[in-house]
């Protein structure tokens, strides 16, 4: 039979909240599950009709939308401490497999206009000189970026190398008498490494930090 399970809140490192799951088990090989909605932190996640392989350890046809998810949260995965931002995304983020390797896609787009704060070392300078290279009038406009539109494409690989792609069209008052630009950043990260930055910020359970730690010897 279909069956419900409720959970007020989940502490998996993260805090996990309102957690509620329908869901079919066909077997000990295979789990249908209907539907998973659940919050984290102040952002929303929801997924429908996928399939959970528990001897496998694999997931299939699952993809999720999420909602109300921070951007600072998400920029900080590859540009850590040196980046402030307000605002929120939503959109979809689908997982597929290759072998036991868990592979990411999906695109996140700002809900609305927000700011971005990248500061690497340099004071703020209004305008261009000779000197400067496209990264450094790059660095010039995130100094104190106010954005209208904002979208982040998400893919990882088999190695656990996430790239993201940051499109986004807005200016710096303080930059070039505020003269908008559209920008496009790549920005590159391992995966793992992101995460093991996380277990020294969350107390995760041991059987997580030991498996992740298997991952990563593999």
């Amino acid at each position: 039979p279909r069956r419900t399970i409720r959970i007020g809140e989940y502490k998996a490192g993260a805090i996990l909240k309102n957690i509620e799951a329908r869901y079919h088990i066909v077997d000990s090989h295979r789990i249908e599950v209907e539907s998973l909605r659940l919050n984290y932190e102040n952002s929303e996640i929801e997924a429908k009709a996928f399939t959970i392989f528990p001897q496998e350890k694999r997931i299939e046809n699952f993809s999720a939308t999420v909602r109300n998810y921070e951007l600072k949260k998400l920029l900080a995965i590859g540009l850590k401490d040196k980046v402030s931002a307000t605002g929120t995304l939503s959109g979809t983020i689908n997982v597929t497999f290759q072998g036991k390797v868990p592979l990411l896609s999906g695109k996140l787009i700002a809900d609305g206009p927000g700011t971005i704060q990248y500061r690497f070392g340099q004071l703020q300078k209004p305008l261009i000189s000779m000197s400067d290279s496209p990264m450094d009038i790059l660095y010039g406009y995130l100094y104190d970026f106010e954005f209208k539109t904002l979208s982040v494409d998400i893919k990882t690989n088999g190695t656990y190398k996430m790239d993201m792609l940051l499109s986004t069209y807005g200016h710096n008052p303080n930059y070039l008498k505020g003269k908008p630009l559209k920008l496009n950043m790549n920005l590159e990260q391992n995966l793992l490494a992101a995460i093991r930055s996380m277990m020294l910020t969350y107390d995760l359970p041991n059987k997580i930090k030991e498996h992740l730690e298997k991952v990563d010897s593999e």
